[in-house]
Formats: structure tokens, C-alpha cells, sequence
């Protein structure tokens, strides 16, 4: 089970990745306000949930 919690939560962090790259790019597309605090949500998941499956991946 542990495992599988591990792959699931590695896998969840490379599609933060993800979206996270996806809403880089529409900035270039569109730049406006909400495209800027798309990136910042994504930014933010992306930092928590890191250092989330880091602490995981240490025990």
C-alpha cells in the first residue's frame, strides 16, 4: 500500500508539473490578470506538494 501511495503522490507532483508549464505558457499567449494568478496557484501547489512527497520519500 505504501507503494502505491508513493507512485500516486509522485505521479500527482509530475502533473502539477504540468499544469503548472501549461499556464507559463498561456501567459505568453495571453497575458492578463487571471493567467498571472492561474501561474501563482500553480506555483504554490507545486512548492507544497514538493516538499510534501519529499518528506514522504524520506521516511
Amino acid at each position: 500500500m505504501e507503494k502505491l501511495k508513493k507512485i500516486f503522490m509522485i505521479t500527482s507532483l509530475l502533473f502539477i508539473v504540468v499544469c503548472f508549464g501549461a499556464s507559463i505558457w498561456l501567459y505568453t499567449v495571453l497575458p492578463d490578470t487571471m493567467s498571472i494568478i492561474i501561474m501563482v496557484i500553480f506555483f504554490l501547489a507545486l512548492v507544497w506538494f514538493g516538499f510534501n512527497v519529499r518528506n514522504m520519500l524520506k521516511t
